[in-house]
């Protein structure tokens, strides 16, 4: 924000010469519409809800950020609740399979790690607290992981 050239973004549309018979021609000016402007970014901004780009930031900050606090304490907790004798046997009896074994897909594993990661390399720079949640969320989900598996009993669905 010290220099007021850095966030000076316009788009100009190129000039036009229309041939019309006759030897009658047209000529059109490119139009210059600004984007933005400096003062849109670091100028004073009024407070309406959605309008100042730092807003917006901020808004889809909160919400990742509560999602990462939930991905990271919240979600591998769950899973190994779910993944307790007990809670596999109380489900077994709601679905009225007493046969019933507890699996996890080891693409949606992935994929819930995978999500984490871009999740804090796209926004880590802008929210530095997600790079630290994202580390958790990551190594309580691993380990989440490997609990179930190696002590609960809960195999990977071979698909």
């Amino acid at each position: 924000c010290q220099q007021s050239q850095n966030f000076s973004m316009s788009y100009t549309s190129p000039a036009k010469t229309i041939w019309s018979g006759n030897s009658r021609t047209t000529h059109i000016r490119g139009a210059t519409t600004l984007v933005t402007s400096h003062n849109d970014v670091c100028g004073t901004q009024s407070a309406s809800a959605g309008r100042c780009p730092r807003f917006i930031i901020e808004s889809v900050g909160e919400l990742l950020v509560s999602k990462m606090v939930y991905t990271a304490f919240v979600s591998p907790l769950m899973m190994v609740l779910f993944s307790m004798p007990l809670a596999v046997m109380a489900r077994g009896r709601l679905l009225c399979r007493p046969d019933y074994v507890r699996t996890l897909d080891l693409d949606t594993e992935l994929v819930l790690v995978s999500m984490t990661v871009d999740e804090a390399l796209l926004l880590g720079i802008a929210l530095p607290v997600v790079l630290p949640l994202a580390c958790f969320g990551v190594v309580y989900r691993m380990a989440a992981v490997h609990l179930v598996t190696s002590r609960m009993g809960v195999v990977f669905d071979r698909v």
